[in-house]
């Protein structure tokens, strides 16, 4: 649901901190600062309700995981 709310651009970075790339990799990959790719980072974090890349991935699996088809 607040994975529907990221852009294309924050849905790329979302992606590649999945994997475990550092800001200096986005940003280079995605030919583009790392000042940017930092706040596409906080403006992901902020949709999407954490504070750290390590909730990321908690986050997105209690998302996907629907009690009622349980």
């Amino acid at each position: 649901k607040e994975v529907a709310n990221l852009t294309d651009a924050e849905r790329e970075v979302l992606a590649a901190l999945l994997t475990g790339s550092t800001n200096r990799h986005i940003a280079h990959r995605r030919k583009c600062s790392e000042h940017t790719v930092a706040n596409q980072v906080q403006s992901i974090f902020r949709k999407i309700g954490v504070h750290s890349r390590s909730e990321l991935p908690v986050r997105l699996q209690c998302e996907a995981w629907d009690p009622t088809r349980a």
